[in-house]
């Protein structure tokens, strides 16, 4: 399950669909949201110590230092 500490609304996207900078604790296997998640949102992934940020041009979670 992905849960957020942090969560704010930041703007829009071209569409008009609200767009939120998160940062959040999350498994491995969970699956990260790629949908309204704003460019460098942070994911920490606790069973593996990995972090993620969000790269909204890609719409892809890239490993940080990977």
């Amino acid at each position: 399950m992905v849960s957020y500490q942090v969560e704010q609304y930041t703007t829009k996207d071209a569409d008009g669909n609200n767009l939120h900078y998160v940062e959040g604790t999350c498994l491995s296997t969970d699956e990260k949201p790629t949908t309204g998640i704003f460019n460098g949102s942070k994911l920490m992934e606790m069973d593996s110590g990995k972090l993620f940020m969000f790269d909204a041009e890609s719409s892809t979670w890239l490993e940080w230092g990977a």
